[in-house]
């Protein structure tokens, strides 16, 4: 019940039903409250996945302030998962981290979403070092939205930096050179630098998360703001 009032939830949104797709999440979180008193271990990772999906729907309703304490809550509870489970949950974390940020900027809370945003992008460099193929575009993403929150911050070298970052593979290689960058080492500077118009003026935020079914509730990348990702 829970997993098919979040995906309605999300199909009501595409329709550009927000009243609805908000009560349709509100009615998932309140069944996950319930099943976590019962079988915590089971449903506290489906109820942070639900609550990163509230706060988007709030946020579309411009309740910003709410839908910052929904994330606040999944952030909360995922870093617990985390660290229980460090390799299951630790992606999980970050991306409600970046959508964190996200949400703090909007309410002007500059330094507190560029801490989030910060340690989001820490937890993916660690991580993209080991599976870079699978991880480069993820990382390029948050370092985006890190750029957003130095820009904020009037921060621009350590803005123009990140997005550098982005654009660079980590072994080092730059992805200008054709005969060293991988399809997707090439799809993370192209992630990183098409987003860089903040620094001609055009600061823009990604959403705060990308939508997805309950069945990719434990996906890493469930909170992702990216645009340009087609696949899990």
């Amino acid at each position: 019940m829970a997993g098919l009032a979040n995906d309605l939830s999300n199909r009501l949104a595409t329709l550009g039903r927000s009243e609805d797709a908000l009560t349709a999440s509100q009615k998932a979180v309140d069944i996950y409250r319930r099943l976590v008193e019962q079988r915590p271990n089971v449903f506290l990772p489906k109820l942070a996945m639900s609550l990163s999906n509230l706060s988007l729907h709030l946020g579309d309703l411009g309740r910003r302030e709410d839908a910052l304490t929904a994330i606040q809550e999944a952030v909360v509870i995922r870093r617990g998962l985390a660290e229980q489970q460090p390799d299951a949950f630790v992606l999980d974390l970050a991306n409600s981290l970046n959508s964190l940020s996200v949400h703090l900027s909007r309410l002007g809370r500059r330094e507190e979403a560029l801490a989030a945003s910060q340690e989001a992008v820490d937890i993916y460099r660690r991580f993209a070092k080991q599976r870079p193929e699978a991880l480069l575009p993820d990382l390029a993403a948050n370092l985006n939205t890190l750029s957003i929150r130095f820009a904020e911050m009037g921060r621009r070298e350590d803005g123009l930096a990140a997005i550098q970052e982005g654009s660079t593979s980590t072994d080092g290689s730059p992805k200008n050179d054709p005969t060293q960058s991988s399809p997707t080492s090439h799809r993370a500077s192209t992630t990183s630098l098409s987003l860089s118009g903040i620094w001609d003026g055009a600061k823009t935020d990604s959403p705060p998360s990308k939508r997805r079914p309950t069945s990719d509730a434990n996906s890493p990348n469930n909170d992702l703001p990216l645009s340009t990702r087609t696949s899990p």
